[in-house]
């Protein structure tokens, strides 16, 4: 049992949320995790133009989509272009965000 081998006792981690590694890092080399709320730059030469997006396991991968859309449709973007802000269980105030 994970109780008996973890310094961490299991009841501390009831309220854990698990998020998954995508492998991906943003254009600041931080690492991006299911659940990250990103910030996506549409243009490379305007900072102006920025869409925030949540990252999400979409079918067999993981994609970004605009917080307000209602179904699964993920982009794929270049990281270059993306910096993690936060996440929606931290700041879930970004969340009804648009452009910022």
């Amino acid at each position: 049992m994970l109780g008996e081998f973890s310094s961490i006792p299991l009841e501390k981690l009831k309220d854990v949320e698990i998020m998954q590694f995508t492998g991906l890092l943003d254009k600041n080399g931080k690492e991006i995790y299911e659940g990250d709320l990103i910030r996506y730059y549409l243009n490379f030469t305007d900072a102006s133009i920025n869409e925030i997006r949540q990252c999400i396991w979409y079918h067999s991968g993981f994609g970004f989509k605009k917080p307000d859309e209602e179904d699964q449709s993920a982009l794929y973007m270049q990281t270059n272009r993306l910096e993690v802000i936060g996440n929606i269980y931290s700041n879930p105030e970004l969340l009804t965000s648009k452009k910022t």
